[in-house]
């Protein structure tokens, strides 16, 4: 396992995608829906502007955050996405239903999974540095430690849909982050 480059990690998804599609393909029924045009240009902008955003962010320290090259692509890339939103509310079918963010819940529970998955996220890759560079575990002995907070949502989330409709989104994410936050900080539960 040492020896593999960790570009490697990304083929365990081919397996999975094949038999997913396969499963897909056997098990789910077809639906009769209206046909509906791709949006196009609206996956265009997104698209762009979510590389540009993330190409200046990665190019930040190397290049230097004042350079041109990182401030035209976080410019370049936050006036694509202001057009993506702009577009999106005069499309027939767009790629991103604007409407569905006049929904408080909808926009709250956007709004707290982003925050969730940008702090959970680095906290892992600095877990796992914290591992490797001052515990001395290896890439494969940290990828091992970590792997219970990794699976968890693949138990919690099948969780979360049943019992959902039945107490509430509302407690399900204040309890979600309030668990995450008492794990994180060390205290004793």
């Amino acid at each position: 396992m040492e020896g593999w480059n960790w570009q490697s990690i990304f083929w365990i998804n081919v397996p999975i995608g094949v038999v997913s599609v396969v499963l897909a393909a056997l098990v789910l029924a077809p639906s009769v829906r209206r046909r509906v045009r791709l949006d196009l240009l609206g996956t265009l902008l997104a698209g762009a502007g979510t590389l540009a955003v993330v190409f200046g962010i990665v190019r930040g320290n190397d290049a230097g955050w004042t350079s041109a090259q990182v401030l035209g692509a976080l410019i370049g890339g936050a006036v694509l996405l202001a057009a993506f939103l702009a577009w999106e509310r005069r499309v027939a079918a767009p790629l991103l239903p604007l409407r569905l963010f006049r929904d408080r819940s909808f926009s709250i529970a956007n709004v707290v999974g982003f925050g969730f998955s940008f702090g959970m996220f680095g906290a892992i890759f600095l877990l796992i540095q914290f591992l490797q560079v001052v515990q001395g575990a290896s890439p494969f002995q940290a990828a091992l430690q970590t792997t219970p907070w990794t699976l968890a949502p693949m138990v919690i989330a099948p969780l979360a849909g049943l019992f959902g409709t039945r107490i509430g989104s509302r407690t399900l994410i204040t309890a979600g982050l309030t668990a995450e936050a008492v794990s994180s900080s060390g205290l004793p539960p």
